[in-house]
């Protein structure tokens, strides 16, 4: 068996005792950066599933926090640890969405946990950029993880209750550099147009959006589409009239008419044959119903395949 000086990456412990406290228990810097160059690299492990990679960096990734934290690595290299991996936390929220925990697969994906963890990382990384930034040392990518933690919360997230208050409040505590950015401004008016029910701009934002922001959009898919849908049913469009299935799949950003077709009977509304304009979908009839629960799907749009071209 290997000697602990030599396991490069180890498991999270939740209690730190004395012993792995000294310093032939703890990583060194050196040792830390070869650690996540290695669990970078298993990103792209064509020998195991991407549930099972995520099971793997979800646990290491923790132990290498623990080792940054217990000797106090506050850098623009723990900064670096910290966003990479909360890149690997919101991809793994799009591509791991459907592998949710079954009878079948007990140790499926569990989005909560996920969630979780990329919130403490968020909450550590504002630590540092804080403290860099009164040390005159500004981190080039704090708009975009600023950013990304307002989209995270622009709405409700699983078992995470959408906080109006704790968004205005994080906007209020920016820096104006950063308030005043590009990514932040964005995200600013991105959520405006959630909220207010534009949902064919929301839609059109997420279609030409980074890959990572469309996985954190994603989130909000499920939502969006109902409250458009119920914008339709209630009359947008007029009373009794019908709209061509191809703006639905368009303006909901369906990956098939078929998926706009079963996402709009869901609620109530009915998809139709129409002699001159083809498949139609009548609105304005209020038919609108809640559908149940239902779980998130993966857009073909954004999976990581599509994101590599």
């Amino acid at each position: 068996n290997l000697g602990v000086h030599n396991l490069a990456v180890k498991r999270f412990a939740r209690t730190i005792t004395e012993e792995d406290r000294q310093p032939d228990r703890l990583r060194t810097r050196s040792a830390l950066k070869k650690t996540m160059l290695h669990l970078l690299s298993l990103m792209d492990s064509k020998r195991a599933t991407f549930e099972k990679v995520h099971r793997f960096l979800w646990d290491r990734y923790r132990a290498v926090r623990t080792d940054l934290s217990i000797q106090h690595i506050k850098d623009d290299f723990a900064v670096g640890c910290l966003e990479e991996m909360i890149r690997f936390h919101i991809i793994a929220e799009h591509e791991l969405c459907e592998e949710t925990a079954s009878v079948s697969n007990p140790h499926g994906f569990n989005s909560h946990l996920n969630v979780e963890q990329m919130y403490k990382c968020l909450t550590s990384l504002f630590v540092l950029y804080e403290d860099l930034a009164k040390q005159g040392e500004p981190c080039d990518n704090e708009p975009e993880f600023r950013a990304y933690y307002l989209l995270l919360t622009m709405d409700t997230h699983g078992k995470y209750r959408r906080d109006k208050s704790a968004h205005t409040f994080a906007l209020s505590k920016m820096r104006p550099e950063i308030l005043h950015s590009g990514f932040v401004q964005f995200a600013v008016q991105l959520n405006s147009a959630y909220h207010e029910g534009n949902f064919v701009k929301f839609f059109e934002v997420v279609s030409r959006s980074p890959y990572l922001v469309a996985c954190i959009l994603h989130a909000y898919f499920v939502p969006a589409r109902r409250r458009a849908i119920r914008l339709l049913d209630l009359g947008a469009y007029g009373r009794g009239r019908t709209v061509p299935l191809s703006f639905v799949q368009w303006g909901l950003l369906a990956d098939s008419a078929v998926e706009a077709a079963q996402i709009v009977n869901e609620c109530g509304l009915e998809v139709r044959q129409d002699p001159v304009e083809g498949m139609v979908v009548g609105v304005g009839g209020r038919k609108y119903v809640e559908p149940e629960e239902s779980h998130r799907k993966i857009c073909l749009l954004y999976t990581s395949d599509a994101a590599d071209e």
